[in-house]
């Protein structure tokens, strides 16, 4: 049997290595402020780990003292002073106070059982879900002051799958993905000035004295650009989808005439585009997909910078107009059909497929993609689908773990691009 004093050391120990363990995890993450971030935050990062081991030395700790104040209590009951003892009725009551302790003590038993499944069982990903809740950081806010001038309380605004925006007096400031490289996004943010200047609808980030859109802070790139007021469009109301299609055909006339450099990275859309089987999607593997996509490049030369990701989550409405086109991060340069073809499927029915009215309004507003065939639609669609199967898979390999919603949502999708096969 453990002694006192064994117990006594025990429960030291677990309480010091939880507070040596939180130390360490603010030293490894010294870009999360201690002060505003949640525990999660912590967790979830890369050096979450001494956390976990903390919990757990903490939770035995606190079993250990558990254990040692029920032997103490019964120690002083064994050893209590006899003396009146006789005179003591049947009876008669017991000190007061020793229901209490046990109470106590119950109490700590069930702290220490639950810091322990804290330790056992995985955080939730709330950063990592499908809208990432990555912080705005003191380090950021700074810099953000330094380098734009901007200060303010940050509003988190909802959205984002790998980034984080946040309102500024008057302003958004947009938190990438750790690790992404700034020279990608800088690419993304040249087209998005370019559309600007020929798209009042095209929000693009704001340059800084130095003429660059982005600056990394803590691994993560920073952009800043207006606040615009609006709200998601409604893709089931006709009239804004229509108005959704007419503003897509503007935004590709805007980029007609642009020729940027080499993309410094290939957007993650490109992968599979060009009849290359895509690696990371080989249980949608389709050879008749991959040879129809390597002669529609053919079949269809022209090309110009493209959105990447236009759907009604990147575009705001405003007293029934859309107002603005949002958040340029996957531009790259393809065919316009193949953003037509992911547009009208985003800004359709997840089960019937593209909508054909999104399609007749983008050729009517004089976009500059050509009139389609019957199976390009679908192909295009199918492409776009095998790559959100792609994303998908990555989120989940990366940690992420999908709620019902999520997981019906991608079974839809999945079973989507089979029915649309030709």
């Amino acid at each position: 049997m453990i002694g006192s004093r064994a117990l006594a050391l025990l429960s030291a120990v677990g309480t010091l290595a939880f507070l040596a363990a939180a130390l360490t995890l603010h030293g490894l993450q010294p870009e999360l402020d201690p002060v505003s971030v949640t525990v999660s935050e912590h967790v979830l990062g890369s050096g979450g780990w001494p956390f976990t081991v903390g919990c757990a030395a903490w939770g035995l700790g606190s079993l250990a003292l558990a254990a040692l104040l029920a032997g103490t209590g019964r120690s002083r009951t064994s050893t209590a002073p006899q003396a009146g003892a006789g005179r003591r009725r049947a009876g008669a009551r017991l000190p007061a106070g020793g229901g209490q302790s046990r109470a106590g003590i119950a109490l700590l038993v069930a702290w220490a059982v639950g810091i322990l499944l804290v330790a056992i069982f995985p955080t939730d990903p709330i950063d990592r879900a499908s809208h990432v809740k990555t912080p705005l950081t003191r380090e950021i806010r700074e810099a953000v002051e330094r380098t734009w001038g901007v200060t303010g309380d940050g509003e988190r605004l909802h959205g984002g799958e790998e980034s984080a925006a946040y309102r500024l007096d008057g302003h958004v400031i947009r938190i990438g993905p750790a690790g992404r490289a700034a020279a990608e996004l800088e690419w993304c943010h040249a087209i998005a000035r370019h559309a600007a200047a020929g798209l009042p609808e095209a929000v693009a980030p704001l340059p800084t004295s130095e003429g660059t859109t982005v600056i990394v802070v803590a691994g993560r790139p920073i952009s800043c650009r207006p606040y615009v007021e609006g709200e998601w469009p409604d893709a089931d109301v006709p009239a804004q989808r229509d108005a959704g299609a007419r503003l897509l055909a503007r935004l590709h006339r805007a980029l007609a005439d642009v020729r940027p450099g080499p993309r410094p990275v290939p957007a993650f859309q490109e992968s599979g585009l060009y009849g290359d089987p895509p690696r990371d999607a080989a249980e949608l593997r389709d050879p008749d997909l991959d040879r129809w996509l390597a002669g529609f490049r053919a079949r269809h030369p022209t090309r110009h910078p493209l959105h990447g990701d236009y759907y009604t989550g990147n575009t705001l409405a405003r007293d029934g107009r859309l107002v603005a086109v949002l958040d340029w991060d996957e531009a790259f340069v393809g065919a316009p059909e193949l953003e037509l073809g992911a547009a009208a499927l985003e800004w359709g029915d997840d089960v019937a497929g593209p909508s054909r009215e999104f399609v007749a309004a983008y050729h009517e507003a004089g976009g500059t993609a050509r009139p389609l065939d019957e199976e390009a639609p679908a192909q295009l669609v199918r492409h776009k689908l095998r790559r959100e199967y792609a994303y998908f898979h990555k989120a989940v390999q990366a940690g992420v773990r999908h709620d019902e919603e999520d997981l019906e949502y991608h079974r839809i999708r999945v079973e989507l691009f089979h029915r649309l096969s030709p």
